[in-house]
């Protein structure tokens, strides 16, 4: 299903953008904080304030509780919780 191709423009973030990201928030803690907000992700990463909003709606990461963040391999976290993640970056 996620192979259909779809309206619009291609993604511009890579999977691996959105990795780098969710990585990013569970596994640092930014200078100053004690939590990521979407501001300091996007001057971190170099995306746009709305991309990590949207990437972190769509994960659900909760970057001031890590701990509730299930990882790849469990049951929920294996199926895609947004079709616009399921896009392929080759389009």
């Amino acid at each position: 299903m996620c192979d259909d191709p779809r309206p619009g423009v291609p993604r511009k973030i890579t999977d691996a953008d959105v990795e780098r990201a969710i990585v990013k928030t569970l596994e640092e803690t930014p200078k100053n904080a004690t939590h990521w907000s979407t501001r300091s992700m996007a001057a971190a990463t170099g995306m746009p304030q709305s991309t990590v909003s949207r990437i972190w709606r769509a994960l659900a990461p909760d970057p001031h509780r890590p701990q509730t963040f299930k990882r790849a391999g469990t049951a929920s976290a294996s199926r895609p919780r947004s079709r616009s993640l399921c896009r392929s970056s080759a389009q």
